[in-house]
C-alpha cells in the first residue's frame, strides 16, 4: 500500500490522529514518527483488525524483525507503537507495552580527515545536473551552500533543511534555530565569510532564479523545503565520487 498521501483508515485511526495532535501540541515536530504510523495503521488494515485492542499479538507481529530490515529499524517501529500504547492505556483501552527492543547495531564512526573535506566540497562544487532544467541547477546551487551550512555551524540536516529566511540575520551573521534539540531554541554564529556566502547564495536565488521561498532551501516544488532524504543521497553521491585513502598531509595514496 502507498503511503503518500495516505489518510488513516484503521479502526485506529481516530486514536492515532489524537496521539498526533497531542504530541505536536507538546512540542514534538513528529514526521517520521506519523510515516511509521501510517505504516502501522495500513498493517492493521492489511491484518483486518477491526477492533481497536493493542493486545500482545498484533503488537509482537508488527514488532517482528523483517527480511533485510535493520535492527534499529525493527526497534523504531516496536518504540512507536511502545508510545501510541502508552497513550492509549488511559483512555481504558486495552494495551499491551511491549518493553524489549533489538539492539542497535554499533555503527563504527568515521571522522573525515581535512584532505577528505575538501575532496568532498570539490565534488559538490563540479556538480551538473545531468537533466538541463532551471529548478534542477538551482537545487545544485542549495547542496554546495547547505552542506557548508551543516559543516561549519555543526547542524544536523533537519535545523539546515528547515531553516526559513525570517531566521536568518545576514547582517549579524546569525541562524535562530527553533525547537533544536530538546526543544529548545538557540543562536548561531556565522563566519563572516559564510555569512557571504549566504548572501550570494540569496542573490542568486533572487536575480537569477527569480525565486525566493520562505525556505532559505526549497525543495524542488518551491512550496516545500529539502527533504532528508534528498539531502542525504546526494551527500552519499558526492562522498561515492571522491578519492578515499589519503595521508594525514592529504596525498593520495591509492
Amino acid at each position: 500500500m502507498k503511503i503518500i498521501g495516505y489518510q488513516f483508515q484503521s479502526c485506529f485511526a481516530p486514536y492515532i490522529e489524537m496521539f498526533i495532535q497531542e504530541k505536536r501540541a507538546a512540542g514534538f515536530i513528529y514526521e517520521s514518527e506519523e510515516w511509521k504510523l501510517k505504516h502501522f495503521d495500513a498493517f492493521c488494515v492489511e491484518e483486518s483488525v477491526t477492533e481497536p485492542l493493542l493486545d500482545r499479538e498484533l503488537v509482537k507481529k508488527w514488532g517482528k524483525l523483517r527480511d533485510g530490515e535493520a535492527l534499529v529499524t525493527c526497534s523504531a517501529r516496536t518504540s512507536i507503537i511502545r508510545q501510541f500504547a502508552l497513550f492509549l492505556a488511559p483512555l481504558g483501552i486495552e494495551s499491551y507495552i511491549p518493553s524489549n527492543f533489538y539492539k542497535a547495531e554499533k555503527t563504527l564512526v568515521h571522522i573525515l580527515s581535512d584532505a577528505e573535506i575538501k575532496a568532498f566540497f570539490n565534488e559538490a562544487d563540479k556538480y551538473i545536473p545531468t537533466i538541463s532544467i532551471t529548478g534542477f541547477y538551482r537545487l545544485a546551487v542549495e547542496y554546495r551552500v547547505i552542506f557548508r551550512l551543516i559543516y561549519c555551524c555543526g547542524l544536523r540536516i533537519s535545523e539546515a533543511r528547515r531553516l526559513r529566511w525570517k531566521d536568518v540575520d545576514l547582517k549579524q551573521g546569525t541562524l535562530c534555530i527553533l525547537q533544536s534539540k530538546g526543544h529548545k531554541d538557540r543562536l548561531i554564529y556565522m563566519a563572516k565569510d559564510l555569512t557571504e556566502l549566504l548572501q550570494i547564495y540569496e542573490n542568486q536565488l533572487h536575480n537569477k532564479y527569480h525565486y525566493l521561498s520562505d525556505w532559505v532551501f526549497p525543495a524542488r516544488e518551491t512550496d516545500r523545503c529539502l527533504s532528508n532524504g534528498t539531502i542525504d543521497h546526494k551527500f552519499r553521491e558526492f562522498w561515492a565520487l571522491t578519492p578515499r585513502q589519503y595521508t594525514a598531509s592529504g596525498i593520495l595514496l591509492s
